[in-house]
């Protein structure tokens, strides 16, 4: 999942990718991780998301997509939802910092 974030990756993709059914899938992220898989992909492209916002001038329209979201609102609604703002309020955050 670190490696393909950036691809549209669902339980299917990964039960397909290892061969098990998806049920056993999700029960192991509850299980292992204690959280679903939406949520850690969801945090996993958060991060990249920031490091983007952080170290480039690119738009976040752009961090979006590159980050593996196919709509900005969900981008939004996952950024804030991991890091308790929008990914425009960290940008503004990170550029006042600077």
């Amino acid at each position: 999942i670190d490696a393909n974030f950036k691809e549209e990756l669902t339980i299917n993709h990964i039960s397909k990718a290892f061969g098990y059914h998806p049920s056993y899938i999700t029960h192991l992220f509850c299980d292992r991780l204690k959280i679903p898989f939406r949520t850690y992909l969801g945090s996993v492209r958060s991060e990249y998301a920031a490091s983007q916002i952080r170290t480039t001038k690119k738009s976040l329209t752009e961090i979006a997509y590159e980050s593996g979201y196919n709509h900005l609102n969900t981008f939004c609604r996952c950024f804030k939802k991991h890091f308790s703002q929008t990914p425009s309020q960290y940008k503004k955050a990170c550029r006042s910092q600077m």
